[in-house]
Formats: structure tokens, sequence, C-alpha cells
């Protein structure tokens, strides 16, 4: 699911709500800095006692609610594609203006309370530094110094409040939009879909998947949003404790036990990017087409592993016929293109090519002759079980430089091949260097996440403007800068491939560094794939 479009919502409002309380942050804080500087600690806490962040959030009122109403008709439109959904018609325009009051009271009254804590523990801090002795120009210098980053924290303390206030509204917004829409539609039942990647929480994963009645998540949805006390979410809409314990009971639990918790609706912890979505909803894991004869299982031992010339523990074996089950010839045969026979005739020596780590992820590494060409590389994967992502951890090729794209192609078209075998649903790669995004936009492959995506367009946009080193490649006003700002504004990730197609799609993506995948699920990726390696 692209995340994009609520996590311009949730920077937008954030970016609003810090820009309105700096003013105040720059006044108390003169006030302080001065009473420090004499010494006045009483002074100091008195200055600090004045803050408020009231007048940015009471400022601010039409703006919250017109960025909330935008998670809303986000989540809305998640349930229904049609852009004629119920919020759209203004049908909840009173709930809406409540949500919005109780944004700008927590803004007023935690967020307030975040940053005089913060600047509290400063002038503790500083008054605890206090020396009796006559002080050095140098002294004087790292004092001022640390003046300056007393504020940057200060600041920093309230603007970070702010930020998980706006994430869990903003989230909050969402799931009561597509809740509300499937109420409208008299849909029953929908599903949870979490963002599987390196980021994922361990509840997030367990709970991907997992249907639950709607009738039941709009009446918490709904709850949480009124709740007058913010401690009333503690038992309304309770955040998952995160220790291995409390996870293995959630797993435990019936999808009625989960709901009865209140565990049924996101957020689920701050920066929480799982979504409700419809059951009927294909993800990109069930559109994976894998060849029959890769769902075998097959049960290895130590010799199996002999017989490649890899080492394996006895800790390591256990946990490969239980998470892979393939024949471990069968997977480096897959990845480096070589015959059982032809893995112990080349140099590869006596080495440990699977090792698995504290979570379960199997590492493989393999060093030798893999181009063929007298010479030795090194190639490192690290399969993820639970997400089913092949991550390309490091790829070194010593042989002649004008072979390293061809040879990198053929490496990586081996390990999709690898990855299918072993139950992958995506290949994530580093993009950077020589081999930047444009080369593996050529090759189907799209940024990894909403954020690689929203940080790649506002990098495109900030090289286009005046000062800025791509500001020549195009003409301010004409149709080629229209086509790319529509294309920078699209919410797909996919849209990449488009700008990778463009005349000056070369020049805009060369170069640049970005987490990249290759969605196995997707047919206009596999095909972009296959031709770019053909």
């Amino acid at each position: 699911m692209d995340l994009r479009p609520i996590l311009k919502i949730d920077r937008a409002l954030s970016g609003k709500l810090c820009a309105g309380w700096r003013p105040a942050a720059d006044a108390v804080w003169a006030d302080v800095e001065d009473c420090l500087r004499s010494k006045d600690y009483g002074g100091a806490y008195q200055a600090a006692a004045t803050l408020s962040l009231k007048s940015a959030a009471e400022k601010n009122r039409e703006y919250i609610k017109y960025y909330l109403l935008g998670a809303g008709l986000f989540g809305a439109r998640i349930a229904n594609k049609s852009r004629a959904t119920a919020l759209s018609t203004g049908t909840y325009e009173t709930f809406l203006s409540k949500v919005a009051d109780q944004v700008t009271r927590s803004v007023e009254y935690n967020c307030t309370e975040a940053a005089y804590d913060r600047l509290v523990q400063l002038i503790a801090a500083a008054e605890r530094e206090e020396t009796p002795h006559q002080q050095s120009d140098s002294e004087l210098v790292q004092k001022a110094d640390r003046f300056v980053k007393g504020f940057v924290s200060f600041k920093q303390g309230g603007d970070e409040r702010i930020q998980l206030v706006s994430s869990l509204n903003t989230h909050r917004l969402a799931t009561w939009g597509f809740m509300a829409e499937m109420d409208v539609l008299a849909e029953d039942t929908y599903r949870l879909s979490a963002v599987l990647d390196g980021r994922t929480s361990e509840f997030c994963i367990m709970i991907d998947g997992t249907e639950f009645q709607v009738s039941d998540g709009k009446d918490r949805i709904v709850k949480a949003l009124s709740a007058e006390d913010p401690e009333d979410l503690k038992t309304i809409q309770p955040w998952p404790k995160k220790d291995r314990k409390s996870i293995t009971t959630y797993k435990a639990m019936s999808t009625e036990e989960l709901a009865a918790c209140g565990y049924d609706v996101p957020p689920f912890h701050p920066g929480c990017r799982t979504m409700c979505v419809r059951t009927d909803t294909q993800s990109e894991q069930e559109l994976v087409q894998v060849p029959p004869e890769y769902s075998v299982q097959q049960q290895s031992t130590e010799a199996s592993f002999e017989a490649v010339g890899a080492k394996m523990s006895a800790e390591d074996l256990a946990a490969w016929n239980e998470g892979v089950a393939k024949s471990p010839a069968d997977v480096l045969s897959r990845l480096t293109g070589d015959t059982p026979d032809q893995l112990l005739e080349k140099p590869y020596g006596d080495q440990k090519f699977f090792s698995f780590d504290a979570n379960d992820n199997l590492k493989m590494r393999v060093v030798g002759d893999l181009a063929g060409a007298g010479t030795e590389e090194e190639v490192h994967f690290v399969l993820d079980p639970l997400t089913k992502t092949l991550f390309s951890s490091w790829a070194e090729y010593t042989a002649s430089p004008e072979r390293a794209a061809e040879w990198l192609r053929g490496l990586y078209k081996r390990a999709a091949d690898m990855g299918l075998m072993l139950g992958a649903t995506e290949m994530v790669v580093l993009a950077s260097g020589a081999y930047s995004a444009y080369a593996y936009a050529k090759m189907g492959f799209v940024p990894e996440s909403s954020d690689e995506w929203l940080t790649l367009q506002y990098d495109i946009e900030d090289d286009l403007k005046d000062g800025g080193k791509l500001h020549e490649l195009l003409p301010e006003k004409g149709p080629e800068l229209a086509v790319l700002g529509g294309l920078l504004d699209h919410h797909d990730p996919q849209a990449i491939w488009t700008i990778a197609a463009l005349p000056y799609g070369e020049k805009l993506l060369e170069g640049r560094s970005l987490k990249m995948r290759y969605p196995f699920g997707s047919p206009d990726a596999k095909a972009m794939f296959e031709e770019a390696l053909s």
C-alpha cells in the first residue's frame, strides 16, 4: 500500500504546528538565557513557567481540521476507490470539529508539558554546572555553545511531541475514515495490512492479515477520537507490549480476544504504519507466482552441506530445516549459476555459506570466482522470513569495470530465482554509486518505502530549483517541467519507471542513493526485470 499521501498530510500538519510555536519558544528562551547568564536560576524557572503552546494550537485550529479531513479521506478511499466517499459530502462536519478541538487541547497541554520539562532539565543542568572561579575565555566560549545547544534541545523537545500528536491523530483519522466508509458500504469485516520491512514491529508483523469486525473497529476508533482525557486511551485503544513473552501470548489469542483487548484498530505504537484494508484486497505476496517445484520441502543433514563444501553448526542446521527446508546445493546453484559439481571444483574455499542471526534471518555469503574470470568476487544476501524479503547487503566485483553492470544484472537475475525458491516476495537493494536509482528503475525496481519515494521526490524538486544542480536541465516553464511535476506529485512509487524513461530521466536519477525493491508479485515489474536482464 502506498502511504505517501498520509505521510504528506502528517508532515504538513506537524510542520505547521512546529512553525506556529517557534515564536513562543524564541521569546521564552530569550528570557531564560538572560537569567542563566546572570545566574538568576529562580528567574529562569519563572520564565520557563510562562511557556505555552496554546496560541500555536488555537490559531492553527482550522488547519488542523483541514488536515484531519484529508487523513479521513485517505482512509475512506482505501475502502472505496471512488472520490465520492461519505466523508466528501460533509456528513461528519460536527465530529471532525470535535476531534480538531481534542487535538488542539493535546497540543496546548501535552506538548507544552513536554517542552517545559525539557526546558527545566536544561536550567537544572546549568545550575549544577555553576563554577565559583573566574572563567577563562575558552570556558566562556564553551558556555555560549551550551546555550545554543540548549535552545536546540529545548525546541526539539516541543517539536518531537508535536510530531507524535500529529502522527497518532492523522493515523486515527485515516482508520476512522476507513471504518465510516465501510459502514456506509455495509461491509462486515476488514483486514489489517502492515508494511513488512526491517522497521516493522513484532506486533504488527504478528497482526498482519488478521480480520476483524467493522462494527467493533468503528466503535473503538470513534471512542478513541472522542476521549476527553488522554488517559482514557490506555483502556480504549491501548498499545500492545513489545516483549517476546507478550508477543507469544498475542499469537495464541483468537481474533475475538485480540479485539476485546483493543488490538483491532491501528495505530498500535508511535510511527505505526499498519492500515485497515478491505478483505478482498490482494497483497503483493498473494500475487507472487511460485513454480510448483519450488514448493517442495526437503530436510538436510550435515552431509548435505559438506557435499557443496559448506559448514553448518547443529543449531543452524535445525533452523535451516525448520525455516528453509531446501537442498543447500539447489540454493547455492541458483545464486552462483554453478552445478553442485562445479561448486566443489571452483575455489570457493572451505567456508560457511549459510548462518542465522539472533532474529532468525538467513544470512548467505559467497566468496570466490563468481564472474568466471579467475577473480574473486563476494556477495552477501539476507532473507528475512517474517517479511519474506531478500536483502542484497553486499556485492563486490573485482573483474574488469566494463563488465560490472552486466555481472550485477546476472547476479540479481539468479538471486531473484533463489528468492522465489526460498519463499521471498521481494528483493531489496541499496542503489548507489555508478549503479544508482536510474539503473535499478530500468530493471523494474521501485523505492522501497513511501519514505524513500517521498525523499526522492523532494530531492529532485530541490535540485531543479534556482541554484540546484539540475536547474539548467529543464526550462522553467514548459511541457517537460509540467510532465515531471505531475510525476513527482504521483502517489504511486512506480512513477519512477516513467521518470527513468523520460529523455532527461537518466540525468534526474543518476548518482542517487536510496533503497529500492523488486516486488515479485508485480507483473509490470517482472516484465521490466526480464527485459532488462534478457
